[in-house]
């Protein structure tokens, strides 16, 4: 994906690629490693550390995961079946389905899987 100059990040391209066996299994992912600037990542969300009953705060701030499109670049998790099933579901979905109909998503015209709505 190309992504023009932002204040989040200085790369202009992300990848994840899939690598397959002769069997169609996937054997690796590759994800590209975003570097956040400071304070500006959308996949964390800052909140103040609640003091315990009886204790004065210490304002502390703890940084806790939200969801995001851009969790799809964070690094795999070990190779394990269930992940390899949901990478690999992910995998088709974007070589059959959101890349050739790029367009018809953008355009919000998908249907219901079945046939495209006009």
């Amino acid at each position: 994906m190309h992504f023009r100059a932002n204040p989040y990040f200085d790369h202009n391209v992300l990848t994840k690629s899939y690598r397959y066996n002769d069997d169609d299994d996937i054997i690796a992912i590759e994800t590209t490693k975003i570097e956040w600037k400071e304070n500006k990542n959308p996949t964390k969300v800052s909140k103040k550390k609640k003091a315990k009953k009886g204790k004065k705060s210490t304002g502390e701030v703890v940084w806790e995961d939200v969801d995001s499109f851009f969790n799809i670049f964070k690094d795999p998790l070990p190779e394990d079946d269930h992940y390899l099933t949901e990478a690999k579901d992910e995998a088709e979905f974007f070589r059959e389905d959101l890349i050739p109909n790029s367009m018809e998503y953008y355009l919000d015209i998908m249907g219901d899987g079945e046939d495209f709505v006009y």
